[in-house]
């Protein structure tokens, strides 16, 4: 009896200590949410003005032409894969694989920003073009400087389109695994009513050329800046739950404790009656 009541009491202080590590766990994730969280709302301003300044040109010249709208016929498509550098939150890396399993092709590229996957797609045999990044260590002009790369590539007819597989978020407690296709531009889907009669200086042409790669930068940015976001929601939500577990498990085991001990002293005490009743 008493080295099962040490046992409990072991376990008692074991899951205690681990709850006070979640706990502190789930503050600096809600922390960092609320930091990215206030990041992507500001950048989504900036980000859906490139593309409604780029639908209004598509639609009113609909016959322009421009490299970033023309498909292309190379048998490849590059991916940019967005994960996490560890682990603790949920499934958040899990259902990115999956979802890379269901999409990447095997004459498909990536580019990988997050370590926790990187090794796991290396010796999967995937094509990964760029070297092992952290996703808490990169930088806009490092991410930028890979987007361009992707664009060269889609210039050259290197690969037939851009595509990017993240965590969209929805909201503080709900994410979904989402692949959006970035390039070519989709034509009907830029279209939008528009009546007002602008006057482009300069040429339609040239703005696109110029617009288009920010776009692209920002919109592929602006997918990471979700996927960090959904990465401290699903975390914060990780660890809330294994809180809440942990005080759970807490009670259940000070009631067994509490049990064990009520009997060891009922016992004694039907020991001692026992011993002065033989007397």
């Amino acid at each position: 009896m008493a080295r099962n009541k040490a046992a409990l009491k072991s376990r008692i202080k074991s899951v205690t200590s681990t709850k006070k590590i979640t706990g502190a766990m789930e503050l600096i994730a809600n922390s960092k949410l609320l930091k990215h969280r206030n990041m992507m709302t500001k950048n989504r301003e900036y980000s859906e003005a490139l593309q409604d300044m780029i639908s209004e040109i598509i639609t009113a010249h609909e016959t322009i032409k421009n490299t970033y709208l023309e498909e292309k016929t190379s048998p490849s498509k590059l991916y940019f894969v967005f994960c996490s550098d560890l682990g603790l939150c949920g499934a958040y890396n899990a259902n990115i694989i999956k979802l890379v399993q269901n999409t990447v092709k095997e004459d498909d590229y990536l580019m990988v920003v997050g370590k926790s996957e990187y090794s796991w797609l290396k010796n999967h045999g995937y094509h990964i073009l760029n070297d092992m990044i952290g996703t808490d260590e990169i930088e806009y002009m490092e991410l930028k400087h890979l987007i361009e790369e992707s664009m060269h590539m889609f210039c050259n007819n290197q690969v037939s389109s851009v595509g990017v597989i993240y965590t969209k978020f929805i909201n503080n407690i709900s994410f979904e695994p989402a692949v959006d296709t970035i390039l070519p531009i989709n034509r009907e889907d830029n279209k939008v009513a528009s009546t007002r009669e602008i006057i482009f200086d300069p040429k339609p042409g040239l703005i696109l050329d110029s617009i288009i790669p920010m776009m692209v930068v920002n919109s592929i940015y602006f997918r990471w800046l979700m996927s960090i976001t959904s990465e401290q929601g699903s975390r914060r939500f990780a660890m809330e739950n294994a809180t809440d577990n942990a005080n759970e498990l807490v009670d259940k085991l000070v009631l067994q404790y509490n049990q064990a001990r009520q009997a060891a002293i009922t016992q004694e005490i039907t020991e001692i009656i026992g011993g002065a009743d033989a007397l």
